[in-house]
């Protein structure tokens, strides 16, 4: 027995120092491993810190960016919310006009559309001789809106002819040939822009609102009093062409009387001043409209859809439909338009220029469904 226990105190005076150095390995090995992750962790937090100054930076950078876009003070623009408010006083001026000037009936009514009412009609003699006295107000109207959106709205030069300068004659006081040569002027800038734009759509509506802005300019106050001079003028000419190519407008659009649904009272004296405000105040608000660097588009009959949805975002019922709509909200859902009484006006664009993907509805399609 005594042998025994000196043999196996032998063994592990053998095995002591050989399992104590395992140990000491092991615990070296776990030492240099637990350094290896610290420094890891240090490098990664210094990696984290750099990623962090590196977004910081491209932040602040953005945000200068940005900065350097906005334009300058006295070009402040309008919010969407004012812009749809001016849209829609303009609007309700132009339904009181043709509410107080049409014709009391349509009378008896052609197998076809009178000249020019498809522009903004579906036409069936069935549906309209039901609302024979319903319709002259709001094909008036809708004739009336058709011509300010499509020759004001729709075009942001619509006043060159009249603010060119070198064809004779002081601003909006010619005519004949004199005029036709500045509309072939102005036709000229129309071109180029369009093909400009056509092929760099950020830089061509850039230099559309600069020209805009340079023609109807506002002081900041700080100017000589020589440039002042001249800025003013300038401001003063282009309001003078506005004003100039709305009268135009108006006359031919009150020459077309024959085939319009308007009194004969309404062709001259105070009707025709107040249908000439309207047209003078159009002028000016599309001019504000295009003094950004996005773009207006008008959508009439041919663009919006050809039957009404209560959840459109494009298409507004006619007041008419009010009552209807109230006890029935998708009663008139899916039924035909037949007439667009007001074409819908969308900005696409930023008003900095800067992104051509978002897309608004400043003033939606008025549409009567019979």
């Amino acid at each position: 027995m005594k042998e025994t226990n000196n043999s196996l105190k032998g063994i592990l005076s053998v095995l002591q120092p050989t399992v104590a150095s395992k140990w000491e390995l092991e615990v070296r090995s776990l030492t240099h491993k637990n350094q290896a992750i610290e420094d890891d962790l240090k490098k990664t937090k210094k990696n984290l810190a750099d990623s962090r100054e590196k977004q910081n930076q491209a932040i602040r950078d953005l945000q200068a960016s940005t900065f350097d876009f906005q334009d300058p003070q006295q070009w402040s623009l309008d919010t969407d919310s004012t812009i749809r408010q001016q849209l829609g006083g303009l609007e309700k001026s132009a339904k009181s006009w043709c509410r107080a000037n049409c014709v009391k009936r349509l009378g008896d009514l052609p197998a076809n559309p009178p000249r020019g009412w498809d522009a903004v009609l579906r036409y069936d003699v069935k549906v309209f001789a039901q609302y024979d006295e319903q319709l002259p107000q709001i094909i008036l109207q809708a004739l009336l809106m058709h011509c300010i959106y499509g020759e004001i709205f729709a075009k942001p030069l619509f006043f060159l002819p009249w603010r060119v300068q070198g064809a004779g004659g002081e601003e909006g006081g010619e005519v004949g040939a004199e005029m036709i040569a500045r509309q072939d002027l102005s036709e000229v800038m129309v071109g180029i822009i369009h093909e400009v734009t056509q092929g760099n759509l950020a830089e061509g509506n850039s230099w559309r609102c600069n020209l805009l802005r340079l023609l109807d300019p506002k002081p900041t106050g700080n100017e000589p009093e020589l440039r002042l001079l001249v800025l003013k003028a300038t401001k003063n000419r282009t309001e003078m062409a506005r004003e100039a190519a709305a009268n135009s407008l108006m006359e031919a659009f009150l020459k077309n009387s024959v085939s319009l649904p308007i009194s004969p009272n309404s062709l001259e004296g105070a009707a025709v001043a107040e249908l000439r405000q309207i047209f003078v105040a159009a002028a000016h608000l599309s001019y504000k409209l295009w003094l950004r660097k996005s773009y207006l588009e008008v959508q009439t009959i041919q663009k919006i859809p050809d039957r009404y949805h209560q959840d459109s975002d494009l298409l507004r019922a006619h007041s008419r439909h009010v009552a209807s709509l109230e006890n029935d909200p998708a009663g008139l859902d899916n039924r035909p338009v037949d007439v667009v009484v007001h074409p819908a006006l969308i900005v696409h664009g930023s008003s900095d220029g800067t992104n051509y993907e978002p897309t608004r509805v400043w003033m939606q399609a008025v549409v009567w469904m019979g």
